[in-house]
């Protein structure tokens, strides 16, 4: 067996100590650096502390990282308390919020209600109105339609006109067939006419009135021709709703 020494690669010329003191210390030193150099990966480490130390550092340890989890929870704790308490706070504005829109709301009540009972009351008179003025006969209306209807040369020599009372409801039923001329009369007038144009005066009268809209030929007689082509005739003319009163929307009420 051969004796080692610890010290033998050691430069130990800054310790001023002479060989015999180096010699005496080798033995302790060889412990202190057995223990600091590294061990085998496969060797179990050799500690030579007491197990109450060890214990000690183990317990220890295991007090921070409880110490440091338990103040992690309190912060999240804290964290969300402070959160929670944000969101009762908002949602406290908002029920606030809306208790002073619903404080409103309420004040404006009995003036929508008051404004309800008007229009119901509108609504009643424009029913009573407004089958009036709906079949209201706007003479002037119809002296101006039979003029602009009656083609020229002609020259009216008598003029009657009455109202008639409408065979159909103003409104008819949806879906219904369409309303014929003598259904939506509203007046009938009794005209003579003549014209030196003769026969054909006629005919055009006829197809005018009839297309105008507004008028159409319930009945024609007495068709005369005097002279060469002085032509005599009398007619009844109806006249529809399309002849409308001033005060026909006057009195409606928007829905």
């Amino acid at each position: 067996m051969v004796q080692g020494s610890a010290l033998s690669r050691v430069d130990c010329s800054r310790l001023h100590l002479p060989p015999e003191e180096i010699g005496r210390l080798d033995s302790a030193v060889a412990v202190v650096v057995g223990l600091a150099l590294p061990g085998s990966k496969d060797a179990k480490e050799l500690d030579l502390l007491p197990p109450e130390v060890i214990l000690g550092r183990k317990r220890k340890r295991l007090e921070r990282a409880v110490v440091v989890v338990g103040i992690v929870i309190v912060l999240a704790m804290v964290g969300l308390g402070a959160l929670r308490l944000l969101k009762v706070h908002n949602a406290e504005n908002q029920v606030a919020s809306l208790q002073v829109q619903i404080t409103g709301l309420k004040a404006q009540i009995p003036k929508y209600n008051k404004i309800e009972q008007e229009h119901a009351l509108i609504l009643n008179l424009q029913a009573i109105s407004n089958p009036i003025v709906t079949d209201e006969v706007y003479w002037p209306g119809v002296i101006g339609a039979l003029a602009k209807a009656t083609p020229t040369g002609g020259v009216i020599g008598s003029f009657s006109g009455s109202t008639v009372p409408r065979s159909v409801p103003a409104t008819p039923t949806p879906g219904a067939p369409a309303l014929t001329p003598s259904q939506i009369q509203i007046a009938s007038l009794g005209i003579s006419l003549g014209s030196p144009s003769g026969y054909t005066y006629f005919r055009s009268w006829y197809y005018s009135i009839n297309g105008s809209g507004k008028l159409t030929v319930n009945a024609f007689s007495g068709i005369t021709q005097i002279a060469t082509k002085q032509v005599t005739f009398t007619a009844t003319v109806g006249v529809t709703a399309e002849v409308t009163s001033p005060r026909h929307n006057e009195f409606k009420v928007p829905s």
